[in-house]
């Protein structure tokens, strides 16, 4: 109630607003929404069990991310005139993408031994841990985890693996080289992988003095599909950036779309290409993601000049940062935007504090002030028409109680899901995230009188 009359008294006096709802949600939750997570991850670093919090911040960052997918359909679906502007498409879509998505995941290379060691050793006091995955019928087990942290030979590993699988596997040892293997006259497939307790079990490195032979299926298409999700995601992310400056430049009457374009992808590429000029970085990603490595191959002629490129890059930004300040300054300041500004500035150096959690961080940030940034939209769009218009004006007109739902189904929806079956969650992730990337394409147009108006930007 306060905002609407906050927002009614500035209409009342002829003053447009420079903020998009007003500053507490602006700041709190669009700008500078992600700073709890970039605290709880800092506070989490220093933890006794580092690794196991920041798993479990990983958790709430992919159950946000979940949910700011998913508030993207209601807009749709929910709202007939939004609907039928491209009715064929909205129909026709999920069933493609759900087509291509299972045709991806059908084609499965058989799961075989590879027979490469594990990028790294670390020692026993780690507390190591190894786990193992079945494919049965093209569906993966719940995990077995071989706690091997108080082993200190290689007869007391092989006596770990025995305790906890019951003759599962083929243990064979030669010398302080351990080797898995299924019995040969099983038809399942699986997957071994090793790591750190606590860590992400994707993390695959071995033992001390110990390689490590495993399974793995191949999804050749999945991989590709994967793989153009993730470049598509970034380019989403940088462009909902620049999408809000576009946002408060319009309110304020600054800066063209060019220059808000060139400051947002500017600094991207200088701190992309800065962290991976720094070997620790490039380790780190070879350890987690093997595809790293082989992208490393083939970059390797520029490698080492990636420091020169990267400075250049930095040179750039800083260039364009300095014409992109001439021209706001020289029409007065808008606070709104710089605030806006400044966290997209810290957001990026976030990734310099810690590469993985920035990331995670810069993540948590796009979900949540989209989140924020649909629910002050609906309301101001919404709460206009009669609730019995559309599912949409319903849901708006208890927007606590919907909006409650929403969360508290979703989380649920998600938490349920990954226990039961991540694989299966992965896919549909994968293949449900271009409907999320084309139709807030298609819906977000500033330029339309029915997306500035409840904003309002003039035409």
């Amino acid at each position: 109630m306060k905002s609407v009359c906050w927002e009614s008294a500035l209409r009342s006096r002829g003053e447009p607003s420079a903020w998009i709802s007003h500053p507490a949600v602006d700041l709190g939750l669009i700008s500078f929404g992600w700073i709890p997570l970039l605290m709880a991850f800092a506070w989490a670093n220093q933890s006794a069990d580092a690794e196991g919090w920041r798993e479990a911040l990983l958790v709430v960052v992919l159950v946000v991310n979940f949910l700011h997918r998913h508030i993207t359909f209601p807009l749709v679906y929910g709202d007939p005139e939004v609907f039928e502007r491209r009715r064929r498409a909205y129909l026709g879509l999920p069933l493609l993408f759900a087509c291509i998505a299972m045709a991806s995941v059908s084609w499965v290379v058989n799961p075989r031994l590879v027979g490469a060691p594990m990028a790294e050793s670390f020692s026993l006091e780690d507390h190591a841990f190894v786990t193992i995955g079945f494919l049965r019928e093209g569906q993966r087990s719940p995990p077995y985890k071989v706690d091997l942290s108080g082993t200190s030979t290689p007869d007391e590993v092989r006596d770990a693996f025995d305790a906890d699988l019951e003759g599962l596997l083929i243990v064979g040892l030669d010398g302080s080289s351990l080797t898995l293997e299924l019995p040969p006259d099983t038809e399942d497939g699986g997957f071994i992988l090793a790591g750190k307790k606590g860590a992400p079990a994707r993390l695959a490195i071995g033992l001390d003095e110990v390689d490590y032979e495993w399974f793995r299926p191949s999804r050749p298409l999945f991989t590709l599909l994967a793989a153009f999700s993730v470049i598509w995601t970034m380019y989403h992310v940088l462009m909902q950036k620049y999408g809000l400056l576009r946002i408060y430049s319009r309110k304020s009457g600054r800066q063209t779309s060019r220059n808000d374009l060139a400051l947002v992808f500017a600094w991207f590429f200088a701190v992309f290409l800065s962290l991976l000029a720094t070997h620790g970085v490039r380790d780190q990603l070879v350890r987690r993601f093997s595809e790293w490595r082989a992208i490393f191959d083939v970059a390797e002629p520029i490698l080492g000049a990636m420091p020169a490129i990267a400075g250049l890059s930095v040179l750039f930004a800083v260039g364009v940062t300095v014409a992109y300040v001439r021209v706001e300054l020289a029409g007065g300041s808008s606070g709104p935007k710089v605030a806006a500004i400044g966290s997209l500035m810290a957001l990026y150096a976030a990734m310099f504090w810690d590469p993985e959690a920035g990331f995670l961080i810069f993540g948590f940030s796009h979900s949540i002030e989209y989140l924020a940034f649909v629910n002050v939209f609906s309301r101001r769009k919404y709460l206009r028409r009669a609730p019995d218009s559309s599912a949409m004006a319903r849901a708006i007109s208890l927007q606590p109680l919907s909006v409650g739902a929403f969360f508290v189904g979703g989380t649920a929806i998600y938490l349920f899901w990954a226990g039961q079956s991540d694989l299966t969650l992965e896919w549909y992730i994968v293949g449900s995230s271009f409907l999320h990337f084309l139709y807030d394409g298609w819906i977000w147009k500033v330029s339309k009188p029915a997306v500035a108006e409840p904003l309002g930007i003039d035409g």
